[in-house]
């Protein structure tokens, strides 16, 4: 359909119980990135859009994550 990917990531959140599986008083981080056109790309181009979409938000999973870790919470766990 040629239309544009719109990567909308979150980051990790701390405020779930894993155990009993409440929330608790939290704070997330939502980045809207800007769109990747996908106009003049046909089948043969989907791993290359799909690798450069997962890269684009892995990195910014990774900064938003790290921005919004809790004190005391080990950012390597992410």
């Amino acid at each position: 359909s040629q239309t544009p990917i719109q990567p909308i990531v979150v980051s990790q959140y701390y405020f779930v119980d894993d155990k009993t599986k409440k929330f608790d008083s939290g704070r997330n981080v939502i980045s809207i990135l800007p769109p990747i056109p996908t106009e003049g790309l046909t089948k043969d181009n989907v791993n290359d859009l799909m690798d450069r979409t997962y890269k684009a938000m892995s990195e910014e999973y990774e900064k938003i994550t790290k921005e919004n870790t809790p004190p005391g919470e080990d950012k390597k766990d992410n």
